[in-house]
């Protein structure tokens, strides 16, 4: 009999502290009436690390033209961009990276935050492509000519400063370029592999360009 009684009362006392038990934590998220959209803990703090685990998120949408998004693993849940509300979620938050944004200005109006200890994102490096005013064209990475890359992810902000060049970039999987005739500034997202990359002005293709090697 004293054994039974025992095994019940480890069971008992199991069940009062299993995770599944545990007391949600409080989040507080805001979004307007400006341009500011915020996810705070109950000491007003801005979120950034969380553990895994419930949450309660009191939403206070201030404003009719914004909303509040939450994403993640296992989580999508939005307020409504038209309407002026206060709402409460109830989410379990696993081990990732979520973002909260209000959609119509996901631009500008952003947040993100992680949960446990997930992998690191591979870094991604910054490219700078300049083709003109005059006859000249360049590949730059923090200020100093590209002439050897690692293979791998790559952002490459092109600034085409001519009417009269545009900036071609060719190599392994790659063949992008900008318009002949306009200019302004984008922004590729680009994977290089291993191999030899050209870059040049299409229309002063022999005088205009430039290579480098990623391996």
């Amino acid at each position: 009999m004293r054994t039974r009684l025992l095994a019940l009362t480890v069971c008992a006392f199991a069940a009062l502290v299993s995770p599944a038990a545990a007391q949600a934590v409080d989040l507080f998220a805001t979004v307007g009436p400006d341009f500011t959209i915020t996810l705070r803990n109950a000491q007003g703090q801005n979120v950034t690390q969380l553990d895994p685990g419930p949450y309660r998120i009191v939403v206070q949408d201030r404003s009719d033209f914004h909303n509040f998004h939450l994403s993640g693993p296992g989580v999508s849940l939005a307020t409504d961009v038209e309407a002026v509300e206060s709402v409460t979620w109830d989410v379990t938050f696993v081990e990732g990276r979520y973002t909260f944004v209000c959609e119509p200005h996901a631009t500008q109006m952003k947040g993100a935050f992680t949960v446990g200890n997930p992998p690191a994102l591979p870094v991604t490096v910054r490219l700078v492509a300049t083709v003109g005013p005059s006859n000249t064209i360049t590949l730059t990475r923090n200020g100093a000519r590209v002439r050897t890359l690692a293979a791998g992810k790559y952002v490459i902000v092109v600034r085409d400063r001519s009417r009269r060049h545009n900036f071609h970039l060719t190599g392994p999987g790659v063949n992008r370029k900008t318009a002949v005739g306009r200019v302004g500034t984008v922004t590729w997202n680009l994977t290089l592999g291993a191999g030899t990359f050209r870059y040049a002005s299409d229309p002063q293709a022999k005088r205009v360009r430039g290579s480098f090697v990623v391996r």
